[in-house]
């Protein structure tokens, strides 16, 4: 089952076919859609859900549908319906069950219900923990951050400035006014509210890059070329840099498919305690906390939604001036912050560079549980959705060919992962910066010393690359 909430199986048909062909054929491989998203009844909205009386007609529109509750579109009831399907499809055959992001979440609930249906395994990547109250999702996202940072800082930037710092007198700048046309850029690219100032916009481009493997190598480059912002870098942003991000959606809220839906999402958010506060915070506090982080995926741009699937329950929603609603939500039930008995074996998996979902959450979601049929990695070097990486994805094969024996996993990847890549990749110096554009006299800020002009354009192929990722619908947020 893929993240979100509201990512549907669609997303995870590529990984699908490679678990089977590298299983061999030995497995049957299937997904389904969570009730709400996908090929299901699809939850979703007419208008533009931005804006607050839009997003209030929405809300009053599925409790006139739905009922006043929305118990059928909950994690329990996705949960059900797992182990329902899972025997009607084979009774005789050994189940296993995967989640990543808001799936491991699915997949804890799932374990609750083993008195329902036994599976044989649990494989749960990249944790949204069940139990934890994490006082400040954005300082848990930015202490994450603040490891590549220092990687960067001991093998790339050659300065005596700590990055951290570096980044916050470029905001500092940025907001004053000092580069005009590269504020323009950003709020055009990045930007989520024309109120918000253009350091707003820079932290979640940011971050969009940081907490990707496959484009994490892309930031320090991207903010030279910002701090810099001569004719050269600006002509290497509008064509190359902006026109990537678009075709790549890396901007947009993590929804890659038509079959997403952003309105599940904002409903079992208002929904499980565990992914947002609760009570929530004033908007001011939670704009706070973002600001606070150099780097961060913020908080804040889902309260009022928040406020307005809950029909303003909390305090902090009362205090702006939403429209009213009738709310759309559902009650936490019985397995809310509790943490079930494994009754088979469980592998827990999380990435040492994933600030989407931290690995001491993690750790600290595996240490719940009391089995020792149990199996913690964590892969160093990895981001959000660790079956992304070699390493992550061949520990999963092995877990599933040893029967789910743990104590039969070969680990032995994590010993000789390699070092951790700090150099732009060259694929994305074509395709992200179109490294022909380089001016030979270094009137660009990317120097020769990135990396970015000492390969011929030739030896790069030249067509746009697509990211495609198999797990590529993630969880948006996590407190």
């Amino acid at each position: 089952m893929d993240g979100g909430p509201g990512c549907s199986s669609v997303d995870m048909e590529i990984l699908m076919q490679d678990l089977f062909m590298d299983l061999n054929g030995t497995f049957s491989v299937y997904t389904m859609d969570h009730r709400g998203s996908g090929r299901s009844a699809k939850l979703t909205c007419d208008g533009d859900l931005k804006y607050a009386q839009d997003l209030a007609a929405c809300v009053d529109r599925l409790h006139a549908q739905y009922g006043p509750t929305a118990d059928a579109f909950s994690t329990t009831s996705a949960a059900k319906d797992l182990t329902y399907l899972s025997p009607i499809i084979d009774p005789d055959v050994d189940w296993y069950v995967y989640g990543v992001s808001y799936g491991s979440y699915l997949m804890a609930r799932v374990l609750h219900l083993a008195h329902e249906f036994t599976f044989r395994g649990y494989l749960l990547d990249s944790i949204v923990p069940e139990t934890l109250d994490v006082p400040n999702g954005d300082a848990a996202y930015g202490a994450v951050v603040a490891r590549y940072l220092r990687a960067l800082d001991k093998g790339v930037t050659g300065s005596d400035t700590p990055l951290e710092d570096t980044l916050r007198m470029y905001y500092s700048e940025l907001d004053d006014g000092a580069t005009p046309e590269c504020a323009s850029w950003l709020q055009d690219v990045a930007g989520r509210a024309p109120v918000d100032p253009p350091s707003f916009a820079a932290r979640r481009l940011f971050a969009a890059l940081v907490e990707a493997s496959t484009l994490r190598t892309s930031f320090y480059p991207l903010l030279t070329l910002l701090q810099g912002c001569s004719d050269a870098d600006i002509e290497v942003l509008e064509t190359y840099v902006g026109p990537y991000l678009l075709d790549n959606d890396l901007l947009e809220p993590n929804f890659t498919s038509d079959y997403d839906s952003l309105v599940l999402y904002y409903v079992i958010l208002a929904s499980e305690h565990q992914l947002f506060y609760s009570p929530a915070p004033p908007l001011a506090t939670l704009a706070q906390y973002f600001t606070d982080q150099v780097v961060d995926n913020p908080v804040y741009r889902d309260f009022m939604a928040y406020c307005l699937f809950t029909n303003h329950r909390d305090q902090a929603c009362r205090e702006q001036a939403y429209p009213a609603t009738k709310g759309f939500s559902y009650a936490p039930d019985a397995y809310f912050n509790r943490t079930a008995p494994v009754p088979t074996s469980l592998l827990v998996l999380n990435g040492g560079l994933d600030p989407i979902t931290p690995d001491d959450q993690a750790q600290f979601q595996f240490e719940q549980y009391t089995t020792p049929h149990k199996l913690f990695v964590n892969v160093s070097d990895a981001s959000h959705a660790v079956i992304d990486s070699p390493c992550g994805y061949d520990i999963i094969l092995s877990y599933l060919t040893n029967n789910g024996n743990v104590s039969s996993v070969n680990t032995t990847c994590l010993a000789h992962l390699p070092p951790l890549a700090l150099e732009l990749a060259p694929r994305l110096r074509q395709e992200m910066f179109g490294h022909q554009l380089l001016d030979a006299n270094g009137d660009i800020s990317l120097s020769s010393g990135l990396g970015l002009a000492s390969i011929a354009p030739s030896s790069v192929p030249s067509t746009r690359l697509l990211l495609l990722a198999a797990s590529s619908c993630w969880l948006l947020i996590t407190y």
